[in-house]
């Protein structure tokens, strides 16, 4: 009689459980992971339109034109409007920008808004963002 080589169904069962037990654990650590990523990429997001509409002031300035009190989004940044909302920029008499911005609905940041933010620090908050 010869010795068939293979696994039992026990054995098969077992990898199955202990791989279902590992998904258990990494699955929640991984939506985490992503969600972190996406307010992140938000924030930065509202932060460059800040660095930039400062920026576009400054220049106004330099150039001895009147001063803008706010600034187009579009202008400023390239922004899909499958992802990004509104946006209203606003600056004060020394070129300090700040941002609010929204994300749209059905895109990857539906939810998502950071308001009053400036170059150095923006908080999104809501929808894909987290609380």
């Amino acid at each position: 009689m010869k010795k068939k080589n293979g696994f039992t169904l026990v054995e098969l069962l077992a990898v199955i459980v202990i791989l279902a037990i590992i998904l258990v654990i990494a699955v929640p650590q991984i939506m985490n992971t992503i969600k972190d990523a996406r307010k992140g990429s938000f924030e930065s997001s509202a932060k460059l339109i800040a660095s930039n509409a400062e920026t576009y002031w400054l220049t106004k300035q330099t150039l001895g034109e009147t001063l803008p009190t706010t600034a187009v989004c579009t202008d400023l940044a390239s922004l899909s409007a499958t992802d990004y909302g509104t946006c209203t920029v606003t600056i004060d008499g020394s070129g300090n920008a700040k941002v609010s911005l929204a994300g749209a609905e059905g895109g990857k940041f539906d939810g998502c808004t950071v308001t009053d933010a400036t170059k150095d620090a923006a908080s999104a908050t809501g929808g894909n963002c987290g609380a």
